[in-house]
């Protein structure tokens, strides 16, 4: 079964660093932005189009399984 917390975690470390801050956020610090989001669907929402283009990009088919996920589940 997939975890939203390690999915999130994984999303915030390939694309900067995941953290959940003192107030209980979850945080993507991108090295620009720091991307907040009150729970793990607000975060997979947001972020779904972003590893929607980078499959597409670069064809491997990488973020497949998280995508397909988070369409289902979650949308």
């Amino acid at each position: 079964m997939i975890n939203k917390r390690d999915i999130c975690e994984e999303i915030g470390n390939f694309f900067g660093t995941f953290y959940e801050d003192i107030s209980g956020f979850l945080v993507i610090d991108d090295g620009e932005t720091d991307h907040l989001y009150a729970d793990e669907d607000e975060l997979l929402k947001d972020w779904l189009p972003k590893l929607q283009e980078i499959d597409r990009e670069t064809g491997d088919g990488a973020w497949e399984e998280i995508i397909e996920y988070i369409t289902s589940e979650i949308e």
